[in-house]
């Protein structure tokens, strides 16, 4: 939860409480999923986004993420031990080169985010995805 005294499981929209919370008080919001899996990607690192932080991300060169998140963009662990990754966060201070990236990739994403028709094509084309894939395992 959110909180000591509310669980967000019984908020009528806990992700909207999570945004509003967050927005814009923190320079850095985790998006560390759950499990690095080329091709998954949850909420987590957009929200970052979305509410003026940057990202801290988990992810490898070939990650999904970096289809649609610049590298350089975002804190990114990938690959760091632990010394090194905590040294990262603690001392972070964008440069303008940074921020240049930052805002692109915010730019980027508001404008992908807001096309609702964009949106419907691409879960149509999981969907399509996914049943053929299931149809050709289900044929064999």
């Amino acid at each position: 939860g959110w909180g000591a005294t509310i669980r967000r499981t019984s908020l009528p929209d806990w992700h909207l409480d999570k945004l509003a919370s967050l927005d814009r008080r923190a320079l850095i919001v985790s998006g560390i999923e759950n499990t690095h899996q080329w091709n998954y990607l949850s909420e987590k690192l957009f929200d970052a986004f979305a509410v003026l932080a940057v990202p801290l991300y988990f992810a490898s060169p070939f990650h999904g993420a970096m289809r649609l998140v610049a590298p350089g963009s975002f804190l990114n662990l990938y690959n760091l031990p632990v010394e090194q990754a905590l040294q990262e966060i603690s001392t972070f201070q964008p440069d303008d080169d940074f921020i240049d990236r930052y805002l692109d990739t915010q730019s980027g994403l508001a404008g992908m985010f807001s096309r609702p028709q964009a949106l419907i094509e691409e879960r149509r084309r999981v969907v399509a995805a996914v049943t053929a894939e299931l149809e050709a395992c289900c044929l064999n």
